[in-house]
């Protein structure tokens, strides 16, 4: 889009922020104060609310806050906690704890006095101080960039405070915390591009990149992914103007920050692949199909604006992605900016061909110059609209999406989803942050560009002014919405007792927030929780009582174990002493199937009434002679009744898997019916994870009945079917919906 020129002088906007020091405090204070008002009316809030919606996904980002002080203080490593999916606990690597944030605020989580509304507090300053250092590292890089720190402000505001993070307000607080692209960028360009300072830019760089490790490690993914792109750019166009020399020092220094970064996050590196590797969960359910960008979202207004944003709620329901993922809205000023740079870009070039060209020494002189000092033209509007491109791209996902329906062929973002390690994302409309952030850039160049035809610094102050005012009224999305913090008096009340125990809220669900706010406030260990990817656990896989409470079943239904009648010990050996029904959380009939078991296991009745709240208390008891068993429901299909009235299941995938729970050793004999489908299937058998190679055998069509005495160990024990062969669908074999893949059957399976 630009020409390359020479370079000026590396000193001078050094040299002109000393002249002026006040003016960055002045542009950070700005920020902050629009910050203030975008979020109107949270600073009168700010210990008893945060924005977003009522007992979502906020209050989980609150609770990180809460945990990482409460960790500090117990001397616990904050990755790692016991007080969710109690008692065996859960690592947080793959969680989006924002660690950082956690540090950050833990002067502020103790200046506003308790846990639970310290968090609470540090949860709004956090959100604050993003907006604001979001924005001013924008307009750093603007500045770097075009020289201008006017049409930085410009930037600052497209990318700080854009659509993007307002959407992502709702409860996305990770991803809130862009703050560091902007300066990982910065100063990774500047290491690349400047001879002077380089070693204090690329340590800046790596700085940067850590701290985008510990708020969001999808921010990562994107850095490296932007790094590739100015290798590959900086190859090419160096190359096509004949100057390889400058490459090999230009890779060695992106090799050097690399390799710092990568060093100096081993230790949370190590653990984190660990729990990538070793949870199934890690990899989600693919459905980059439903959270992709709509193509439309790129230029339908903002649906938080008070005016119009009602009317645009409306308009974007089609979209496949609920509305904390799918607003990417630039604004209208920065497509208006860039056009009208882009226009007289073109205009400069063509009057540039019409003129005589410079002697070819001094066109050499100025090719010498382009990766030499602070050459900021290097990366001109027409990188900057690449990097827009290429993020947009990703955002769209495997299919471009219009107005909620898919359109054309493939894109190439399905190669990112499919790749390992990277396929651990699920949501590929984020990658539009980065998209914005290189429009807010090529804005603010349009922006200079308008400014060079313009008489007098009060003309381009006030066309400044325009864009600002104009992009500010356009990005408003005050005032925004809060949710109060409110947990019932029963959980304050439970923070005065010493005891240890766990508690079992209902309705379990792996998405509910409001279990997490009211730990805020008694620090008892929970069954369950609910973090970024949840781990294995036994109690959501089919352990019995556990099992009913979570398919609002009143009583067990058959299955291939023999049936069990509902224990208070299931309870007693996970350690819960109260059982909190949430009313509020559940539909009438679902509700009533809770209570009627609780009937049954609590026949004295509840213990608290009020507040939304149904409370029993399980009576402490010994646990020595338990016995129970599941099967562990991800790895069966769903049982299928048989004539007799017991129960069948297929196995699922290449492992099939039995849980036998004992309070001590005992021996234990079964008969396990199996059978293959449509052809034979080896089967080996494993118990705690010791191959039975008695019992391990080929299985054919018939039914086979097989025999195993199993010793116990106290806690868990697992029987283990491991699959060999092909599955086959149903559906392949006759017309029919049944499309599951199927190896062996097996059940009803009998205790001697």
């Amino acid at each position: 889009m630009s020409s390359p020129t020479l370079a000026t002088s590396p000193n001078k906007p050094r040299q002109l922020l000393a002249k002026l020091p006040g003016r960055e405090l002045l542009i950070i204070a700005g920020f902050a104060l629009i910050a203030i008002i975008f979020t109107w009316p949270l600073v009168l809030n700010f210990r008893e609310s945060v924005p977003g919606e009522d007992h979502k996904d906020a209050w989980q980002m609150v609770w990180n806050l809460w945990w990482v002080r409460y960790a500090l203080e117990q001397g616990q490593n904050p990755f790692q906690t016991d007080l969710l999916f109690y008692p065996q606990g859960t690592g947080l690597y793959l969680h989006a704890l924002n660690m950082w944030n956690g540090l950050v605020s833990l002067p502020v989580q103790y200046i506003f006095g308790g846990a639970a509304q310290g968090a609470v507090a540090a949860y709004n300053f956090i959100v604050l101080l993003s907006f604001t250092l979001g924005a001013y590292g924008t307009y750093r890089l603007a500045l770097w960039l075009w020289g201008d720190w006017r049409a930085g402000l410009v930037a600052g505001l497209a990318f700080g405070f854009s659509t993007y993070h307002f959407d992502h307000l709702l409860g996305h607080l990770n991803l809130v915390s862009s703050e560091f692209i902007p300066f990982y960028i910065l100063y990774f360009l500047k290491t690349l591009t400047e001879t002077e300072r380089w070693r204090r830019n690329a340590a800046l760089a790596v700085l940067f990149l850590i701290f985008n490790t510990f708020l969001e490690l999808q921010y990562v993914l994107y850095m490296a992914i932007f790094s590739l792109i100015v290798l590959v750019y900086i190859t090419i166009k160096t190359l096509f103007l004949r100057q390889a020399k400058p490459l090999l020092l230009i890779y060695g220094k992106a090799a050097i920050i690399a390799g710092a970064f990568l060093l100096l996050t081993l230790p949370f590196t190590i653990p984190l692949i660990r729990d990538i590797t070793s949870n199934p969960n890690a990899v989600p359910e693919r459905q980059d199909n439903i959270y992709s960008a709509d193509l439309l979202a790129y230029f339908y207004p903002s649906p938080f604006h008070p005016l119009w944003g009602p009317a645009m709620n409306k308009a974007i329901k089609p979209w496949t992605a609920s509305l904390i993922e799918k607003v990417v809205f630039p604004g209208y000023t920065l497509y208006l900016l860039i056009i009208a740079g882009l226009g007289l870009a073109l205009w400069s070039w063509i009057r540039a061909r019409t003129t005589p060209p410079l002697p070819s020494r001094e066109r050499d002189g100025v090719r010498v110059e382009i990766l030499n000092s602070a050459n900021r033209n290097f990366f001109g509007p027409g990188f900057w609209l690449i990097i827009a491109g290429v993020y947009a791209l990703f955002s769209f996902g495997r299919r471009l999406h219009i107005n909620g329906v898919e359109k054309g062929p493939g894109l190439p973002a399905g190669i990112l989803f499919d790749l390992p390690i990277l396929n651990v994302t699920r949501v590929p409309s984020r990658y539009g942050v980065v998209a914005i952030l290189a429009l807010g850039l090529v804005a603010a160049w349009g922006l200079v560009q308008i400014g060079k035809l313009l008489k007098g610094k009060w003309q381009y102050g006030g066309l400044v002014a325009l864009s600002f005012g104009l992009l500010a009224f356009e990005l408003l999305p005050a005032p925004y919405q809060l949710t109060s913090y409110s947990v019932p008096q029963f959980y304050r009340n439970l923070a005065s007792d010493p005891a240890n125990y766990a508690i079992l809220d209902l309705p379990i669900s792996q998405y509910e927030t409001a279990y997490l706010e009211a730990q805020m406030e008694h620090h008892k260990p929970l069954l369950g929780g609910y973090i970024s990817r949840n781990p294995l656990y036994p109690p959501y896989y089919g352990v019995p009582v556990f099992q009913e409470f979570r398919t609002f079943e009143s009583s067990p239904k058959p299955d291939i174990l023999p049936q069990q009648s509902p224990s208070l010990d299931v309870l007693r050996y996970w350690g819960v002493r109260y059982v909190v029904v949430h009313n509020d959380l559940m539909t009438q009939g679902q509700r009533d199937k809770i209570l009627s078991l609780a009937a049954k296991l609590f026949p004295t009745g509840p213990v608290y009434q009020a507040e939304g709240l149904t409370v029993f208390e399980v009576t402490p008891a010994s646990t020595a002679n338990i016995f129970f068993y599941n099967p562990v429901i991800p790895s069966w299909y769903e049982a299928e009744a048989d004539s007799k009235g017991g129960a069948t299941r297929w196995a699922k995938d290449k492992e099939a898997k039995l849980d036998f729970w004992a309070g001590q050793p005992r021996r234990l004999e079964l008969e396990l019916p199996i059978w293959s489908f449509n052809q034979p299937h080896s089967v080996e058998i494993y118990f705690n994870g010791v191959k039975l190679p008695e019992v391990s055998r080929e299985i054919g069509l018939d039914s086979q009945l097989l025999r195993l005495s199993l010793d116990l160990k106290a806690g868990q024990n697992q029987l283990v079917l491991k699959i060999g062969g092909k599955a086959t669908r149903p559906s392949d074999l006759a017309p029919g919906p049944d499309t599951r893949l199927l190896t062996v059957g097996v059940g009803p399976i009998k205790f001697s």
